[in-house]
């Protein structure tokens, strides 16, 4: 409930993002839907996630927990025990923050209502079934693990299995609300304190008795406390210090979504609005997926519980597809909690109530007024516990000898968090370190995911002396670091096109969605994506002529249409509301204040109302306007495919050398030593069980 509550905050923020955190009342459509405000869009959004998403989600995890309550009455009855407990099935947290930031924002960048004319019901049915399509396909990969799912168990470290999720887990479960707690100690202290007594202590079995919700516990506490004035700092996504706000929008919503689902059976799957690219975000995800369905049945091998992995892949990815065809674009996976449920007595029944209280909850609407009613900081302890876990989780089934590779994969997660915050609320690079910023947008396309897996099992070999299977893990990388997988920071495709941003010659020459499906070359650019329709060039826009060379003097302040500080007239600030000052280049200011008339700051809207120019000064001209252009626009991958390719050389060189010097290389794949570990005799029942599940 917690990650479900997380993860549709941040599906509802998202449209701020793309529309720049404009006023609420602030116009921002064009075309027929040009009286269209930022608030227009924001709620049709949120209508959608409550009317539509929510219920999809319900059906999901019907599926997924009544199949593995029937999984567990199976292996009890094929056991002959009672003491089997149900694999615990819910959102993806992990895949579930990561289709929010990598699938959803980018499909609002394509829809993006200041660029073209859509009206706020489309720009929200839009990205949703294009999530859903996107949702869809992932699903499919899951049930495509089933047939590479134990080959990779057997032949990637088990520490680069971990990596991907554990990084989300130490990043986006325990880091991030960990700053929330830092933000408000008066609502987050208690709840932080109780997550280690109730979820750490004893083994991780807890101080209190078993009988006691505490997750509930804590959040009751926390939400008390908010409602009491806890709370001091408002956010970019909440009302958070001021109790009649929140009363409004808690008593909106409840008039809004309760007791409304506007549920479509069978959902038209907006393939159409998605790209072919997105499989490179895609497919890590669903990778992610199938991996941590691995990763928490063998956790319940160790627990006596030795479910068949390939029914519960198929478990996954089927609930995952029939949710997406009812509306949820968030995929659904057996989670980590297994070991917790097994304490407290669990058995099959819970999974059976556990779909009945989320499908009356989603499908009925209540579940808006909730979502506004609880404290986030508080839900965030809870987050917070579920990441811990899946990080001591990971170190203890993997051999103490691999846990530096293990933190360079959690590594390439922060840097995701690192990147993100890299740019200002307009979605602009806005950064005070140069090289670091360089370095991260590196590391952080398609969430890092990638990355994490396959450099953490490069590196996890190479202290294994493994040189052989390094080298092939050297190749893999090489490979897709050149198709844009890994390390996709690449700004130019193979025909000149400059991909940017939101796809008009006032952004700048980056992707948000870092890590498309391309082919990444030492090209120049010609031409800017959104010059091309219909196969025809148009002569819109442009892109400075440049000598393409492989230095780069770019300090970041010299990004296309990237008004630096030292530009703004602060002396004479003109124009209506304007904050900052305008600019003394282009004449660019910011929104005009609540009740006044908006400064547009966009060149798509110069000469707008009757030709009156409210963003520019009266003789700027954009098309001589240089000054502002990135003079290189460049693509990384290539330099990476390279590098990884000189190592799997290097690791081969080494093969040869291990060879020659008898260097023994170690073979355990990196799994714990005892008792963490399962012993031969587990391996051969978790086989057998496998096999006669298979069977039945």
């Amino acid at each position: 409930f917690s990650s479900l509550v997380a993860i549709l905050g941040e599906m509802i923020f998202i449209p701020l993002i793309v529309l720049e955190f404009n006023p609420m009342g602030a116009p921002v459509g064009i075309g027929s839907n040009s009286a269209s405000t930022v608030a227009d869009y924001f709620n049709a959004n949120a209508a959608v996630v409550f009317n539509k998403v929510c219920p999809g989600i319900a059906f999901a995890l019907v599926v997924g927990n009544v199949w593995y309550a029937f999984m567990a009455m199976k292996l009890a009855a094929s056991e002959n025990r009672m003491d089997v407990t149900a694999l615990p099935y819910g959102i993806n947290t992990p895949a579930g923050f990561l289709t929010v930031f990598m699938v959803q924002l980018s499909i609002m960048f394509i829809y993006n209502p200041r660029l073209i004319d859509i009206s706020p019901e489309d720009f929200a049915d839009k990205t949703w079934k294009g999530a859903c399509a996107a949702n869809f396909v992932g699903g499919l990969f899951e049930v495509a693990g089933i047939g590479i799912g134990n080959f990779m168990r057997l032949n990637i470290p088990r520490a680069a299995l971990f990596a991907p999720v554990c990084g989300v887990g130490f990043l986006w479960l325990g880091f991030a609300p960990l700053i929330d707690v830092m933000r408000e100690p008066i609502v987050g202290f208690i709840p932080l304190f109780l997550t280690f007594t109730a979820f750490f202590a004893k083994g991780g079995k807890g101080i209190y008795p078993s009988w006691l919700p505490m997750a509930f516990v804590m959040m009751v506490v926390g939400t008390i406390i908010w409602w009491s004035g806890g709370a001091r700092h408002d956010t970019e996504k909440r009302e958070l210090n001021e109790r009649h706000k929140m009363e409004e929008f808690v008593r909106n919503n409840y008039n809004a979504y309760t007791g409304v689902n506007k549920m479509e059976g069978f959902v038209t799957l907006g393939f159409d609005y998605v790209d072919v690219k997105y499989i490179a975000v895609v497919f890590p995800i669903a990778l992610a997926s199938f991996i941590e369905t691995i990763e928490n049945v063998e956790m319940a091998h160790l627990q006596g519980d030795s479910y068949n992995v390939k029914e519960a892949m198929l478990a996954d990815g089927v609930g995952t597809c029939i949710g997406a065809m009812f509306g949820s674009v968030i995929p659904t996976t057996v989670y980590i909690g297994h070991v917790r449920h097994k304490a407290a007595g669990a058995r099959y029944m819970y999974s059976m109530l556990n779909a009945l209280a989320f499908f009356i909850l989603l499908m009925s609407g209540l579940m808006a007024p909730v979502f506004y009613i609880i404290d986030p900081v508080s839900i965030g302890c809870i987050l917070i516990a579920v990441g811990l876990m899946i990080v001591q989780s990971a170190m203890e089934a993997s051999a103490s000898r691999h846990y530096p590779c293990l933190m360079i994969g959690i590594m390439f997660l922060v840097a995701d968090m690192v990147f993100f915050d890299h740019f200002d609320a307009t979605v602009r690079v806005a950064t005070r370190s140069i090289g670091r910023m360089k370095g991260v947008m590196n590391m952080a396309p398609g969430g890092g995911i990638m990355c994490s897996l396959i450099v953490t099992a490069i590196l996890c070999d190479l202290v294994d002396s493994r040189f052989g299977r390094a080298s092939i893990f050297c190749f893999l990388a090489c490979i897709f670091s050149f198709t844009g997988i890994m390390h996709g920071a690449n700004y130019v495709y193979p025909d000149g096109r400059c991909i940017t941003a939101v796809g008009t010659s006032d952004s700048d020459f980056y992707t948000t969605d870092l890590g498309e499906l391309t082919f990444s070359l030492p090209v120049k650019a010609t031409h800017l994506s959104w010059q091309v329709t219909d196969g025809k060039l148009h002569d819109v826009g442009f892109v400075p002529d440049y000598e393409w060379t492989y230095i780069v003097n770019d300090l970041g302040f010299d990004d296309p249409f990237r008004c630096t500080p030292w530009t703004r007239d602060w002396a004479n600030a003109t124009g209506t509301g304007a904050a900052p000052p305008q600019c003394m280049v282009c004449g660019d200011f910011a929104w005009g204040f609540a009740g006044q008339t908006p400064a547009y700051s966009t060149v798509a809207f110069e000469g707008a109302a009757g030709g009156t120019s409210y963003g520019k000064q009266p003789a700027y001209n954009p098309s001589a306007d240089p000054g502002r252009m990135q003079a290189h626009p460049y693509n990384e991958g290539w330099r990476f495919g390279l590098a990884y390719f000189v190592l799997g050389l290097i690791s081969l060189v080494h093969l040869a050398f291990g060879k020659m010097m008898g260097i023994e290389p170690i073979m355990d794949n990196g799994y714990a030593t005892p008792p963490v570990a399962p012993d031969k005799a587990i391996v051969d029942k978790v086989i057998h069980t496998s096999t006669s599940s298979t069977t039945s």
